[in-house]
């Protein structure tokens, strides 16, 4: 395991939505249409976002926005 690996944070549904500004709707209609990670599934009820993952999709999202 890298020391990238060892120090990644995983977010909650609720961080986020806080942190795109959107409602589980539409961020569970993102992921259905491949336009937002999928989280990763430890148990049946514990799902987490990679954080690296949610800020290289905000990034993406701030570049497309720059050039169009």
């Amino acid at each position: 395991m890298s020391t990238t690996e060892a120090t990644e944070k995983f977010l909650t549904r609720k961080e986020v939505l806080e942190t795109v500004k959107v409602g589980t709707s539409t961020l569970y209609r993102w992921m259905e249409q491949n336009r937002f990670p999928r989280p990763l599934k430890f148990t049946a009820g514990c799902v987490r976002w990679k954080e690296s993952a949610v800020k290289n999709w905000i990034s993406a999202q701030e570049e497309m926005r720059a050039v169009a």
